[in-house]
């Protein structure tokens, strides 16, 4: 007995997670290259930071193998997808260290923007820890794990966003909030990266009553992004800013 259009069951999501993902983090590599052009790709040799070079490598790295993997999976290719999988156990420590690396080494604690930017990228950071490591764990269970590598590319949001809203958006800004005399465009960036994640929420619980993954990220992205705007301008934050940047790390 055929099944009328309006009965047949919707794909699963993890489904149109495994065959489609390839496009998201193809678009995300590439307006993470139209993000940092000026300031990177369009001639690496003019930074002489090596830390930046690690981080921008590392960075870069991350989200080709990203797109290789969604390739993969969408090719039927689960062999060759496993053995690239493995290089995530160096990749994600490597993307966690360049980070706070690049952050100690280069922001200056002594201004309101330093320290607004040492929270920003400490969250930032802290949510790609969580996110990838909860990949990593869950690596032997397909829905669960495809999941959380989805999302490892949301904590980027505000970085190469950032940069793009920055370039573009002219007088725009001005109905921005500012932080240290310039736009704290984060905030558009958090809301976009949290809309997502309510959004995959949503849609997973209405097709499979799973409230395992995303809604425990939109949780924890979520708390962690207000509580950023809230903390980032208290003497406990700019003391700890002070201390982080004092330790021994680069």
């Amino acid at each position: 007995m055929a099944t009328s259009p309006s009965t047949a069951p919707r794909p699963a999501l993890t489904t149109v997670v495994y065959r489609n993902a390839v496009y998201f983090f193809a678009a995300i590599l590439l307006f993470a290259f139209w993000g940092f052009w000026p300031t990177y790709y369009s001639n690496p040799l003019q930074v002489s930071d090596y830390y930046v070079h690690a981080h921008g490598v590392m960075l870069t790295l991350w989200c080709v193998t990203l797109v290789a993997q969604g390739y993969l999976v969408r090719s039927g290719r689960r062999d060759i997808h496993r053995q690239v999988g493995k290089t995530v156990y160096v990749l994600a420590p490597a993307v966690f260290l360049s980070t706070l690396a690049v952050i100690h080494n280069g922001v200056d604690a002594s201004t309101e923007r330093g320290v607004f930017l040492l929270a920003v990228t400490l969250n930032n950071v802290l949510l790609f820890g969580i996110t990838a490591g909860l990949g990593i764990y869950h690596r032997r269970e397909p829905a669960v794990h495809a999941r959380y590598m989805l999302c490892t590319v949301l904590p980027m949001f505000a970085p190469i966003f950032g940069r793009i809203m920055g370039r573009n958006l002219g007088a725009s800004l001005d109905f921005v909030p500012h932080v240290g005399g310039r736009p704290a465009l984060q905030i558009i960036s958090y809301v976009g990266s949290d809309g997502i994640l309510l959004a995959l929420a949503i849609w997973d619980w209405r097709s499979h009553k799973r409230l395992r993954v995303f809604p425990l990220l939109f949780a924890v992205y979520a708390i962690t992004h207000l509580a950023l705007f809230a903390v980032y301008d208290q003497p406990f934050w700019a003391a700890f800013a002070q201390w982080f940047l004092s330790l021994p790390l680069t």
